[in-house]
């Protein structure tokens, strides 16, 4: 009966091995999250700029706000102090919110603009060109938000694992070490 030498698997391969599934996991997770952000934010508020009328557009941008609010966006107050840093994205944030306001305020005696002039106001304030298309305007990295550092690190460690796996298992001589 002969018996079959199996060598174990050395560290360094078992290491970059696990480096390589937490980069793939972590790819996946933000091809997730880009996925989700745009069915649930993109697409309203795509919607919301083509509306032909002012009700349906207020159903589109609520839609679109309030999955933003359960990403954890809150709108800062417009008599905030002046000297107070808001990020991009929170400005963004309290752009549509403040168009979501203007639009429940349509109905009103005394709101001046008229529904058409409304309607183009969103459009100006949702899309952007972009190569000669209008798109979605949103700022860059938002899908992730608010774990975009957490995917970051995430990234850096795993792909340090890879590759410091791969080089330990290169460089490793007969003796092994």
């Amino acid at each position: 009966m002969q018996t079959q030498n199996k060598e174990a698997t050395p560290l360094s391969v078992n290491i970059a091995g696990i480096g390589l599934l937490l980069m793939l996991f972590c790819v996946l997770m933000s091809i997730s999250n880009l996925t989700a952000f745009n069915r649930n934010i993109e697409e309203p508020l795509s919607r919301a700029a083509y509306s032909k009328s002012t009700k349906e557009c207020l159903e589109h941008l609520s839609v679109a706000i309030s999955h933003l609010k359960e990403m954890g966006f809150q709108k800062t107050p417009n008599n905030a102090p002046r000297n107070q840093n808001i990020s991009d994205t929170q400005a963004w944030f309290n752009n549509l919110a403040n168009l979501q306001e203007a639009l429940e305020r349509q109905g009103q005696e005394g709101f001046f603009p008229s529904g058409e002039e409304m309607l183009e106001t969103v459009r100006e304030k949702i899309l952007k060109e972009e190569r000669g298309l209008l798109v979605v305007e949103s700022p860059t990295g938002i899908s992730t938000y608010p774990y975009g550092i957490l995917y970051l690190c995430w990234a850096l460690v795993s792909t340090m694992m890879f590759v410091g796996g791969l080089g330990w298992w290169v460089a490793k001589d007969d003796n092994g070490y």
